[in-house]
């Protein structure tokens, strides 16, 4: 029986630990202890979210103990599993930002998460939680598992990425119109979107520098938008490759 969910701004609504489509989809995930249970989280406090067709679950967990594993009062991501159409990273982080809101900011020892290197199809394990701030670690599991931790300082910096993104798509549209006129003034915000240029680089290499992937998404826009300003601009061509991706 299909739950009625609370509506809420964004792709995740919170919903509970027996919702059928989160059980369904806990049941397929490597990390599932007892297929078929009425529920599948920890004891403690969860908070389980959804998207509205049912094809994404994910849930925060904080327990009031210090935790075993070295990571003090860490929050915890036991579950995360994607078969909707929406990017993982862009979900992970309205997750966490939505367990934000309702927990308050990241504790100090962060949040942490747990892949499977063996377990999962894609061939870099873990690579959404990279490209939403998290730090892959070098140590494993006993169990070979990969470790990921985020603390807020990072998760801010590639929240900010995400504003950055914005920006650009701001900017699509405005060059999408210039594509259908000749008229020479939308010609001359070619030079005002140019001069942002060097704001995103910098943004990028910081976030290089501190090994945070939060920045990938940008770059993703940052090529399309490019490719618009090398059609409007052929001198905007040589700069493009420039920018990308020295």
């Amino acid at each position: 029986m299909q739950m009625i969910l609370e509506l809420e701004n964004g792709h995740w609504q919170r919903t509970k630990k027996t919702d059928p489509a989160c059980v369904a989809l806990a049941d397929k995930h490597y990390s599932r202890v007892t297929v078929g249970a009425s529920q599948f989280t920890r004891p403690g406090e969860n908070i389980v979210y959804r998207t509205a067709d049912g094809n994404a679950v994910w849930v925060s967990w904080r327990s009031q103990f210090e935790r075993k594993d070295g990571f003090g009062r860490a929050w915890e991501c036991t579950i995360f599993r994607n078969e909707s159409q929406f990017t993982s990273s862009l979900l992970i982080k309205e997750a966490i930002e939505k367990t934000v809101e309702a927990w308050g900011p990241l504790p100090v020892d962060g949040m942490v998460t747990y892949v499977s290197p063996t377990k999962v199809k894609s061939q870099n394990p873990g690579y959404a939680f990279l490209r939403s701030g998290f730090k892959r670690l070098k140590k494993r599991t006993k169990k070979g598992l990969l470790i990921y931790h985020l603390t807020q300082e990072r998760f801010t910096e590639a929240r900010d990425s995400d504003l950055v993104v914005d920006e650009i798509e701001r900017y699509l549209d405005l060059l999408e119109v210039a594509f259908g006129t000749e008229d020479p003034d939308w010609y001359s915000i070619i030079d005002d979107i140019a001069n942002q240029l060097t704001t995103y680089l910098r943004k990028i290499r910081e976030l290089k520098k501190q090994k945070n992937f939060g920045f990938q998404d940008t770059s993703f826009r940052l090529e399309q938008f490019f490719r618009m300003l090398g059609e409007l601009d052929s001198e905007l061509d040589e700069l493009y490759w420039t920018f990308k991706w020295e």
